[in-house]
């Protein structure tokens, strides 16, 4: 008898909890944030719902009905939703009232790079509060590699699409997404081909494959001359230098540039002796 008790004592305390949460709707609400209210529906009746003040929010679905959505759209602060419901003989009952306090809510907004290229870093930010939680993730040209929970990330791209980067900003309940649209490029992978060895004061060609629209800007360690080409994919270089001397090229395309050297070493020529006769 005694175990009887205590399941209909739990029972009962279970339904006074139900009908409680139904009758006490969250009393904190994030601003911007759409939220149901409702009682319990009487067949016939209908209902007049208010808010006041009436700023506070906007009625989207429901009204004349026994549940409605709202958003709350209007400044932080307490508002007063109320409800009277007038029944089939036309007798309008008691307001039945809850009091909704609007929180405010994140609104993040991300500042970075809105064009990258390809094995490249950037940095993307927020401006929050440093009492917020951030979440970021990025799709999948891109991979983050520091940063996470704070307001700045640095994110590598590693290859070209259209890219985005996104955010969730936490402020206790109240939470916002924001997503960032990022266009990545491929950074151009030139490749040098010429000779890796040739003769002081000779003039030797060296060539990059060719893409149409690219830039190509080239150098060559201090001493040596770019004889032809500056500009193009092929250039014609006078080494005026012994040793090791170094050509490089960048090419670019759409603001990414990629970059390629190569090694050349430069022979002394020979000093033949004057001619002797015996």
């Amino acid at each position: 008898m005694k175990k009887q008790f205590i399941l209909f004592t739990a029972l009962a305390m279970i339904n006074v909890a139900v009908f409680a949460q139904n009758q006490d709707p969250t009393q904190s609400v994030c601003q911007g944030s759409t939220e149901i209210y409702y009682v319990d529906n009487t067949p016939g009746s209908t209902y007049n719902w208010t808010i006041n003040p009436e700023s506070g929010g906007t009625i989207l679905s429901g009204q004349g009905t026994y549940q409605i959505s709202i958003q709350w759209t209007g400044p932080v602060g307490d508002y007063v939703v109320s409800v009277v419901e007038t029944d089939v003989n036309s007798c309008d009952g008691e307001p039945k009232t809850v009091t909704v306090s609007v929180m405010s809510g994140p609104t993040p907004v991300i500042s970075g790079a809105a064009t990258a290229c390809t094995n490249t870093t950037e940095v993307y930010s927020v401006v929050g509060s440093t009492s917020s939680t951030y979440t970021w993730s990025v799709s999948a040209e891109g991979t983050i590699t520091g940063g996470q929970g704070t307001r700045s990330v640095t994110i590598t791209w590693n290859s070209a699409g259209n890219a985005t980067v996104s955010i969730t900003e936490s402020i206790g309940e109240c939470s916002e997404e924001a997503t960032y649209a990022v266009t990545v490029n491929p950074t151009p992978s030139p490749s040098i081909t010429g000779v890796a060895s040739t003769c002081l004061n000779s003039t030797d060609v060296f060539t990059t494959p060719q893409v149409a629209g690219n830039t190509y800007e080239w150098s060559v360690t201090t001493g040596n001359t770019i004889f032809t080409g500056q500009g193009t994919n092929e250039v014609s270089i006078t080494f005026g230098v012994i040793g090791n001397q170094t050509v490089t090229v960048a090419q670019t395309a759409n603001g990414c540039t990629g970059i390629d050297s190569k090694n050349v070493e430069v022979h002394p020529l020979p000093s033949t002796s004057a001619i002797w006769h015996d």
